[in-house]
């Protein structure tokens, strides 16, 4: 059975059904009213309909929802890298080798006396200048005498004859 909500569509169809038939069925309204007298839903069987234009008309109009192709199988897993647990097989017996022959005495010294390093083709290298010597520092500058502030110009002696001494 399938279960519709009120869509346009699906009122349609079974308002035509429901006026075509007159089975006293409980399906053949198509409607169960709610409490408050509206169509909450509608039953609607599919082989009652599916003979009706609205009712082929509404599934026709489903979107096709194509297949989603499956994924091919994921590839075997890598062989391991080691090999498997048990026990490790013994190493292959063979003739064991001769043990090696002694060294041939002690080793000789190097061919004579190591000579002294040669001496740079321009001769000897000078040593590098002193940095100047840290000492005391020269003494800062004197400050500038202060200002003194502006002196009355020299009394001139007023013309006459001279004055006497005290």
């Amino acid at each position: 059975m399938l279960r519709f909500k009120p869509s346009t569509l699906a009122l349609m169809a079974v308002q035509r059904h429901t006026a075509a038939s007159s089975s006293t069925s409980p399906f053949s309204s198509g409607q169960h009213f709610s409490s408050t007298g509206t169509p909450a839903f509608a039953f609607i069987r599919s082989s009652t309909l599916a003979h009706t234009p609205s009712f082929s008309a509404f599934v026709g109009q489903c979107p096709y929802h194509p297949l989603v192709p499956s994924l091919p199988p994921p590839p075997p897993p890598p062989p391991p890298l080691l090999p498997p647990m048990g026990p490790i097989p013994p190493p292959p017996m063979g003739p064991i080798p001769p043990p090696l022959p002694p060294p041939m005495g002690p080793i000789p010294p190097p061919m004579g006396p190591i000579p002294p390093p040669l001496p740079p083709p321009m001769g000897p290298i000078p040593p590098p200048p002193l940095p100047p010597p840290i000492g005391p520092y020269p003494p800062p500058p004197l400050p500038p005498p202060p200002l003194l502030p502006p002196q009355p110009p020299p009394l001139l002696p007023l013309p006459g004859p001279p004055l006497p001494p005290p």
